[in-house]
């Protein structure tokens, strides 16, 4: 009759539940394997080919937070980030720009993505070639401060050596004029003593005090 169950279909439907759960080694469900449970990419350059991987070295390398919206805006602000930190090495630069591009790519707007990836080639490809003359003026400017160390360090030396030669040539000299002083008194003294002696004058010893005045004139 409508409206009431098959007593044969119930009972079937019921035996093939409980055979199902009693089968031993079996469970009811299947759990299938969970994405999160995966290894985790390892962001090498060799797989900043994917989405997930370039979300991942970005987020690794600060510039991007987990859950965030990868637009035209925000990798263009990512962009804008790499080239105001000079502080990381060149390849982290190169990686970063690899990462974003490949997210790039990945969106729906291919004119707009393909005219940034134009301009951050032809950026990056002037900006390693100014890091790489720096690096040489850099290495040129450190041989010549070590060539001038050097050339001044012996500068230094002779200089020093020289002062020695004439503090040694001051010190005989002053000796030779001791000497030489010296030797003069003694040849003075000598000379002295060589002169003849000459009797010391005699006093005058007469009184004159008897002596009378001379007489007045008379007219």
């Amino acid at each position: 009759m409508a409206g009431k169950d098959n007593p044969t279909t119930s009972r079937g439907s019921s035996n093939a539940t409980t055979k199902a759960q009693s089968k031993p080694g079996t469970s009811a469900a299947t759990t299938a394997p969970n994405a999160n449970n995966e290894e985790p990419i390892k962001t090498t350059s060799n797989a900043l080919s994917t989405a997930k991987s370039a979300k991942i070295y970005l987020i690794e390398n600060g510039l991007a937070t987990t859950g965030m919206e990868y637009t035209i805006a925000t990798l263009s602000n990512i962009l804008m980030q790499i080239s105001h930190n000079a502080s990381p090495p060149s390849k982290t630069i190169r990686e970063s720009v690899r990462a974003v591009a490949t997210l790039l790519q990945d969106l729906p707007d291919k004119n707009t993505a393909d005219a940034i990836l134009t301009y951050v080639s032809i950026g990056l490809n002037s900006q390693l070639t100014n890091l790489t003359e720096t690096a040489e003026t850099i290495s040129t400017a450190a041989k010549k401060l070590e060539s001038s160390v050097s050339n001044s360090t012996t500068t230094i030396t002779s200089a020093a050596n020289n002062l020695k030669t004439d503090s040694e040539r001051i010190t005989e000299v002053t000796n030779e004029l001791s000497e030489d002083t010296r030797s003069l008194i003694l040849n003075i003294e000598a000379a002295i003593k060589k002169l003849p002696t000459t009797p010391a004058p005699q006093r005058d010893t007469t009184d004159h005090t008897n002596i009378s005045a001379p007489l007045a004139a008379t007219y």
